[in-house]
């Protein structure tokens, strides 16, 4: 039944053993199932979680639907929302552990780093009545609520660390030290430009480490002749741009690489920002344009 989403993991020297007999074991042990029933499984409850996160359609109703596909009858969304309890919780972080035994033990891939760290963020949006335990970004509009999931995995191996969870108004900056927690010499750190942090790249140069980052358009960038990138760009003929450069005022030196982008992606993007500005209350700088 889960061989055909075997190929879904992100880490391809990883060969998940998941099949139902296991799933089944892992409900039983933690409480999560207590009795069959032809509404309801381990495998069809996971399998639907995994189309949820790829889909991003996760509603009760949207679960529901999908959990109809893996059962021989349909199950109502109040039915569905019972499920989701502390013993669903420890259902998952079981299987989890199973995941990283089997992950700790593979052979890993060919890489000239020991480890390739991704740390990663997503924001998950609750009902305004969770906001006295996290609270989001209100804007002065009133209680908002929404949590912050930070996660690091090696993708060398599919393993994954311990995850932080926080409330949503806070940057992926104030999440970022945590990755000092398990860096070590030989390491390659990929994250995006919401963690960009010039003291955290230097720190992780100090553990020789490596680190890859978008970079963010607010960032003063010169290259060594003391030439701002904008205007580096400007005059720029070519599709990709590989140099040094030198980062905010502190001048912390870093290899940059810029890819053109398309007339349709760069349309898209200044649209975007435009927009983004606007709600803001302000307007897009040319610079950032």
């Amino acid at each position: 039944m889960l061989e055909e989403h075997l190929g879904q993991s992100a880490q391809s020297a990883v060969t998940l053993c998941i099949n139902s007999e296991l799933l089944d074991h892992l409900a039983k042990d933690t409480g999560f199932i207590r009795r069959k029933t032809s509404r309801f499984s381990a495998a069809g409850f996971f399998l639907s979680l995994l189309k949820a996160v790829g889909s991003g359609q996760s509603s009760l109703n949207q679960l529901c639907i999908s959990l109809a596909q893996h059962q021989p009858r349909a199950l109502c969304k109040q039915g569905l929302a019972y499920h989701f309890s502390e013993s669903a919780a420890n259902f998952l972080e079981r299987l989890l552990e199973k995941v990283n035994e089997v992950s700790a033990n593979v052979t890993v891939a060919q890489s000239r780093f020991r480890r390739i760290l991704l740390q990663d963020s997503t924001q998950l949006r609750l009902h305004p009545g969770n906001a006295p335990h996290f609270k989001g970004m209100g804007n002065h509009a009133g209680a908002t609520s929404a949590a912050k999931l930070d996660v690091i995995s090696n993708l060398l191996t599919g393993e994954y660390f311990p995850s932080r969870i926080s409330d949503g108004r806070y940057q992926d900056r104030s999440n970022g030290p945590r990755i000092f927690d398990y860096l070590e010499p030989g390491d390659l750190v990929l994250r995006d430009m919401g963690y960009f942090d010039v003291d955290s790249f230097s720190r992780i140069e100090e553990l020789s480490a490596s680190w890859i980052s978008r970079l963010h358009a607010l960032v003063h960038t010169w290259d060594m002749e003391g030439v701002c990138l904008e205007e580096r760009l400007s005059s720029f003929q070519g599709d990709v741009l590989d140099m040094d450069v030198r980062l905010t005022h502190k001048g912390h030196r870093a290899r940059l690489i810029a890819i053109r982008a398309s007339e349709e992606v760069k349309a898209r993007r200044r649209a975007k920002g435009k927009e983004r500005r606007k709600r803001m209350g302000n307007t897009a700088t040319k610079r950032s344009l």
